[in-house]
């Protein structure tokens, strides 16, 4: 994993020269995982669209969030938006208070926090099952891989979610498992978004408002900003249930047989 130095976003990464089971390795300037780009700088821009050779971007934001933080318009890119969940499947139907203020997501989870048997981890976990079972999450998955074919002679393709670690994180799991990467070393991936949001996390927590000093909004926002192998293992259970290993999802659920698997491996790997 090459790590990709921006102001404006900071868990954001190269997958390139990742190593493979059989000893080959992903090809640099291919594909690379992020958070939102909303709020990108000029120079920032510089990075991902001359060193980086960005040329191809996927959203796999909802339509809500791309409304209210869009993606910088970049005329050498080619953009691609396919939500792995709608806004209702991910909570972010808009809910007002009294005052008729639309609440935050984090406000949302924060308010049935109290109810009996909500637990954020549960609902994180919960989420990760979603994304590889229902209908819209596995055509998202099939859309995303037929795409990484369509432009594999484009430069890079960047994918991206808001924090980069959920819907951004189970791409990344996926993608990595079909170019046959070793297991221990998606998760590595999986858990460097961490390292990458510690600071903005730690942040965070201290800007809690006096209202929200609780155990309850530090674990909401705790789910809200970090990666948790467990989120990732409900995942895994679910492909699982499908198709006995996170390759043999790939197979059954979204279709990419030994042949398709073979053409992609030898156009992403060196």
């Amino acid at each position: 994993m090459i790590p990709i130095e921006l102001e404006k976003q900071k868990n954001i990464r190269g997958l390139g020269g990742t190593v493979t089971r059989d000893g080959r390795t992903i090809r640099p300037r291919r594909f690379i995982r992020s958070g939102r780009l909303s709020g990108l700088t000029f120079q920032d821009a510089s990075v991902l669209l001359g060193q980086w050779q960005v040329r191809t971007i996927v959203d796999l934001r909802c339509d809500k969030e791309c409304r209210e933080r869009p993606d910088p318009y970049w005329p050498i890119v080619e953009y691609f938006h396919i939500p792995i969940l709608s806004e209702e499947k991910l909570g972010l139907e808009a809910v007002k208070n009294e005052e008729g203020r639309e609440l935050t997501l984090f406000e949302k989870l924060l308010a049935v926090s109290s109810n009996p048997g909500f637990q954020a981890k549960l609902y994180m976990e919960d989420l990760y099952r979603k994304f590889v079972s229902s209908v819209q999450g596995k055509a998202a998955i099939r859309r995303f891989f037929d795409l990484t074919m369509e432009s594999s002679d484009r430069g890079s393709i960047l994918f991206h979610c808001n924090g980069g670690k959920d819907r951004t994180g189970i791409i990344t799991v996926l993608l990595l498992t079909a170019l046959d990467v070793p297991w221990p070393v998606i998760e590595e991936d999986y858990s460097l978004t961490n390292r990458n949001v510690e600071a903005a996390y730690r942040k965070r927590v201290t800007m809690l408002p006096h209202g929200y000093q609780s155990a309850e909004a530090r674990n909401v926002l705790k789910m809200l900003y970090l990666a948790d192998r467990d989120y990732l293992s409900a995942a895994v259970d679910e492909m699982k249930l499908i198709g006995d290993t996170p390759l043999g999802y790939l197979q059954k659920a979204i279709g990419l047989d030994d042949r398709w698997l073979e053409s992609f491996r030898a156009r992403y790997l060196r």
